[in-house]
């Protein structure tokens, strides 16, 4: 049984009357894409990281680094050193927390993420023989 897509629609921004369709030509007929430049996006936004923190995730946290002095904005990162908007460094000392222990972009892992998307693997696939085998399945366990 070949499996349903859902329909095809536009992409508008709020408040506009015409929906436009920002969808560019997807790599199959299967597949829409929606054309968007995230870089475009965050180098706009650059600078509101506290204020979009503060409004939308957790302002108890970014009131705290206000008061340590750790409510800089960062523009890059490279190894073991932040980077400023002013370009001036400071030492990362976040180490320890999960993937930061072996540098912030790190080239080696840069090219493995790259090389893991462009397989365009199925991730996280849940198929239907699984409902089918739970039933078997929890008969061991009782």
């Amino acid at each position: 049984m070949r499996a349903s897509h859902p329909p095809s629609d536009s992409f508008g921004a709020a408040g506009s009357e015409a929906a436009t369709d920002l969808r560019s030509p997807a790599k199959s007929e299967n597949v829409s894409v929606v054309a968007f430049d995230l870089k475009d996006i965050i180098a706009a936004r650059l600078g509101e990281n506290y204020q979009l923190h503060e409004r939308h995730l957790n302002r108890t946290l970014v009131a705290a680094q206000r008061v340590i002095g750790f409510d800089k904005v960062y523009a890059r990162a490279e190894g073991a050193y932040l980077y400023d908007m002013d370009n001036q460094p400071y030492l990362d000392f976040l180490s320890g927390y999960s993937v930061f222990n072996i540098g912030r972009n790190h080239p080696r892992v840069q090219q493995a993420i790259r090389d893991v998307l462009d397989l365009e693997l199925p991730n996280m696939v849940q198929s239907n023989h699984q409902t089918h085998t739970a039933p078997s399945k929890c008969r061991f366990l009782l």
